[in-house]
């Protein structure tokens, strides 16, 4: 575990951040990967179940996804405290939670999968494909619920490590078992779905074993006491805001697509490569602001305020800069990247026109991911998802509707302009208060004459 009130600040927050950053590359790399074997040994009606069942899936994800950032800024704060009881307190409440949250998923199972192929109007000959794979994923949900919960308190802790490890080493297998269930036994789209699962029960049981093995704060883990759920309530309610802020991305993401489906096949492609690009070039910057959320948290939680600000400021200056260099590369040679997914000279004409519209605010983008980072380590997780009602719900959303209306295709990507400056704006706005109340309280300048 690396303890992030220590050290070069930035320096500290790269260490600590890369780590997730290549944990998020190599998901995506996953994904990719599993996407090609089911493509090319089943069809696309089970490539097309696999994309169906992803926003359900999802949905039901992000909100454990939410509350385990809840649970994370918590126990990083009670690190820089050095609260052991509070801990080990923190992790047991969260993963009773996660065990009772993946119960009650996998009893509703048939039901939400029934009700959501019939809500998303799945065509006929797909419906038993998406079926079998959803239900199945949703029965061994408890298993993925509990790595993210336990990953989230290695992270909280300092240890960015062990999860790419544990990471690493799932991705691995899972590709295995999808060659051996698919390809070799023949068994379909439910093994491409077992594959998933058994992965996820490997990986819990290891990780499990491992942090118990070698982590002081998980020797008893299980040992639940009513105590561990005080301060239960301020907890949930830092992971309410990230659950509600994915949950309406996931949303609002389907609405844009129903809205560009009457354009065409080659618009939605565009759109859908200029999408892969936003999510990897924007990776870094997300990992960078998660490695801040878990810096700023144990040093407030020490009453280090100028740490605190000093990591934000120089780990926001760095990534302003990066982006700007990035912004530059892509937008002179955005045919080059297009060319990397397709070849087909209308959808890279689309996209081309997407790039030089959208990049040039990709900074915004960037720069509105440190700072929420730096807010959710503070406490402030209701900005994230306050932007996201203002920036996406609000702006993007409508507007892509609006400028496509009287604009055409171009309006769609003018839109996404506006929604990352809408966003970038109002982040800003509340940096600002925050730092300023910190400056009046005095904390700087108290911490910098001790320092000195």
């Amino acid at each position: 575990m690396k303890d992030l009130t220590l050290g070069h600040p930035l320096k500290t927050i790269i260490a600590f951040g890369l780590p997730l950053y290549f944990g998020s590359l190599l998901q995506q790399a996953y994904i990719l990967v599993d996407s090609i074997i089911i493509g090319q040994h089943l069809g696309g009606n089970e490539l097309a179940a696999l994309g169906i069942s992803g926003p359900l899936v999802y949905f039901i994800v992000s909100i454990i996804l939410g509350m385990a950032i809840g649970f994370s800024i918590k126990i990083s704060q009670h690190k820089g405290a050095e609260n052991n009881k509070r801990i080990v307190g923190s992790i047991r409440s969260m993963l009773a939670l996660f065990i009772f949250g993946g119960v009650v998923i996998s009893l509703l199972s048939p039901w939400l999968a029934t009700f959501f192929i019939w809500l998303m109007k799945v065509p006929a000959d797909i419906v038993d494909g998406t079926t079998i794979y959803t239900k199945t994923l949703l029965y061994g949900l408890i298993f993925q619920f509990l790595v993210i919960g336990i990953s989230s308190a290695l992270r909280a802790l300092g240890d960015s490590i062990t999860p790419l490890y544990m990471l690493f080493t799932t991705s691995v297998l899972n590709i295995v078992l999808d060659i051996i269930l698919i390809v070799y036994l023949d068994m379909g789209i439910f093994g491409a779905a077992l594959a998933t699962v058994v992965t996820q029960v490997v990986g819990f049981v290891a990780l499990l074993a491992y942090v118990i093995w070698k982590n002081p704060f998980f020797r008893d883990v299980f040992a639940i006491r009513k105590s561990d759920f005080e301060g239960l309530l301020e907890t949930l309610k830092l992971g309410v805001f990230p659950a509600c802020q994915h949950m309406m991305l996931s949303a609002g993401i389907l609405v844009m697509i129903w809205i560009l489906t009457p354009f065409g096949a080659a618009v939605i492609a565009a759109a859908t490569i200029v999408g892969r690009i936003e999510m990897f070039v924007v990776m870094f910057f997300s990992e960078m602001g998660s490695a801040n959320t878990t810096f700023v948290a144990q040093n407030y939680g020490k009453g280090d305020v100028l740490r605190v600000t000093t990591g934000f400021k120089q780990t926001l200056a760095l990534c302003a800069a990066l982006a700007i260099v990035l912004t530059a590369l892509i937008v002179a040679y955005p045919e080059f990247t297009v060319r990397l997914f397709t070849q087909d000279t209308n959808v890279i004409e689309i996209a081309t026109v997407y790039i030089q519209i959208l990049f040039p605010f990709f900074a915004f983008l960037a720069m509105t991911n440190v700072m929420h980072g730096f807010l959710n380590g503070m406490g402030k997780t209701q900005v994230a998802f306050l932007c996201t009602i203002y920036s996406f719900i609000l702006t993007r959303v409508p507007l892509t509707y609006i400028f496509g209306h009287y604009f055409g295709i171009v309006g769609f990507w003018w839109a996404g302009s506006v929604g990352w400056s809408i966003g970038f704006l109002y982040t800003c706005w509340v940096v600002t208060k925050v730092t300023k109340a910190i400056r009046s309280s005095g904390g700087d300048e108290k911490l910098a004459m001790e320092g000195a």
